[in-house]
């Protein structure tokens, strides 16, 4: 049975391995996780695909374009800096942080429609919660806002229970794994962030 079940979920079961070891390099603040950032959401674009998770199949198309700016941007800044990778943080101001919520909202309300009129989802507004967050919070990680993993804690508790409820148990696994690495991340990189004050 357990054998079938991997014959079965194979693919699923790899990009919750490739995004394990994505988010431990992220939490290391390694540009090399954009690299593996690419091969989990890949793999992820078949496997929302086949679970009629249309707004995280996007979602995950997006994290493949953004995996290779994010990747060329945190290049790009480790060179300019004589600090280590991801160490440099830029201020998140209050005129950026409506920007982003009105974004998220327009992404959300956009996604929701669309998903709503044109297409067999069994949880629109669920799924476009998700994405709409989330692409906004990788926007914010590219950049390297420290406040990303607050949006991260937030998505990933509430994926748990879309992918339980879509019976996509691995995925749920990683997705409460990313929630409470979330929180260890966010610690770790707030001490790099006070260690170079």
């Amino acid at each position: 049975m357990f054998i079938d079940y991997l014959s079965t979920h194979w693919l699923e079961i790899f990009g919750v391995i490739t995004g394990l070891i994505y988010i431990g390099l992220e939490i290391k603040q390694q540009a090399s996780m954009w690299i593996m950032g690419f091969v989990s959401t890949a793999v992820y674009v078949f496997v929302f695909m086949s679970s009629r998770l249309y707004a995280d199949m996007c979602l995950n198309l997006y994290y493949s374009f953004i995996s290779i700016y994010g990747y060329w941007k945190w290049k790009t800044n480790s060179q300019k800096s004589a600090s280590t990778e991801g160490s440099n943080y830029p201020t998140l101001t209050l005129k950026m942080a409506v920007v982003l919520i009105v974004v998220t909202i327009i992404f959300y309300a956009t996604l929701s429609f669309i998903l709503k009129r044109y297409t067999d989802s069994e949880i629109p507004y669920h799924d476009s919660i998700i994405t709409s967050m989330s692409i906004v919070g990788t926007w914010m990680l590219a950049k390297k806002y420290i406040y990303h993993w607050y949006i991260w804690i937030f998505v990933n508790g509430f994926s748990v229970g879309v992918f339980c409820w879509k019976g996509l148990y691995p995925t749920a696994v990683l997705f409460l794994i990313y929630f409470i690495l979330s929180w260890y991340g966010f610690w770790e990189w707030n001490k790099v962030r006070t260690e170079k004050a």
